[in-house]
């Protein structure tokens, strides 16, 4: 068995239809989704081996929030931010200079690039 499919990927997207692409994208992977900042907290758990977040997520909270409270709670596990083109700048590199995101992915991405960049930050960590 590949040993990717032992490792288990918190999702975070507030769009249900590219949750349930990317995460068909992660086949390889354990993919645990959340769509909120509530629902990525709750998600939070022991076993997981990386976190995944877009930056916006239509609610008052956002991915760098995401991040913020994983690294409280998940401190060793890797962090990769999604963002696109119109987000807040300096949190993004704020995110990223800070070690709050191993990775930042621009959008738009493609596949092969999410699981190489997924693939690293695990074998990095």
């Amino acid at each position: 068995m590949d040993r990717s499919e032992e490792m288990v990927v918190l999702f975070v997207e507030d769009d249900a239809a590219v949750a349930r692409a990317i995460a068909r994208v992660l086949k390889g992977f354990r993919v645990r989704m959340a769509h909120t900042f509530q629902g990525a907290v709750d998600q939070m758990l022991v076993d997981t081996n990386a976190v995944i977040t877009d930056f916006r997520l239509g609610t008052e909270r956002n991915g760098y929030d995401v991040l913020v409270e994983a690294q409280k709670r998940l401190p060793d596990v890797p962090r990769i931010l999604m963002t696109g083109q119109s987000v807040n700048e300096a949190q993004v590199a704020q995110a990223f200079s800070s070690g709050l995101a191993d990775r930042v992915l621009l959008k738009p991405f493609n596949a092969e690039s999410l699981v190489a960049t997924l693939r690293d930050v695990l074998a990095a960590g």
